[in-house]
């Protein structure tokens, strides 16, 4: 009987892979649609780089082929939130809460406000999220396992 059980259980780990998916593969496999600044070709060095980390990450720019940079402003532990700019116009944050996966993005020209939405693993069933309030530059953050909105008001004065 052990036997048998050992057998099923090996046979649905190959029917379903137990993979953790983490904000750097959603990232990797985000359509090239919603993110036409980085490209694939980008995405898959991007990810590249930061799997190579081993004790932490760097907060240095990588060059990207159009005279811009990419910056990894920060990397969770486990990988579960990955923020990136890209120049100085765009800064990028995917996360998890309650197994739903967030994509904010924040632009910045001059007055930074963002938009943020919700997906289902592998970039499905999209939903977009607005501010509690009526906010004409909403600006979004995940600090601490929720988004905080707060309004921009004036250009320059964002904490990057």
């Amino acid at each position: 009987m052990p036997r048998y059980l050992s057998v099923i259980l090996f046979l649905l780990t190959l029917i379903f892979p137990m993979h953790a998916y983490n904000a750097v593969d959603a990232l990797f496999e985000m359509p090239d649609d919603m993110f036409p600044m980085l490209p694939h070709s980008h995405r898959i060095e991007l990810c590249r780089i930061i799997n190579s980390y081993t004790d932490g990450y760097a907060n240095d720019s990588l060059p990207l082929l159009n005279e811009g940079f990419v910056r990894i402003e920060r990397l969770a532990d486990d990988k579960s939130e990955i923020t990136i700019s890209i120049t100085d116009v765009l800064t990028v944050s995917i996360f998890y809460i309650d197994s739903r996966m967030y994509l904010i993005q924040t632009y910045c020209a001059p007055i930074c406000s963002s938009i943020v939405k919700s997906y289902t693993e592998h970039w499905s069933d999209e939903t977009e999220v607005y501010p509690p309030e009526d906010y004409l530059f909403p600006l979004a953050k995940y600090i601490d396992g929720e988004i905080v909105w707060s309004e921009q008001y004036e250009p320059n004065l964002i904490e990057r």
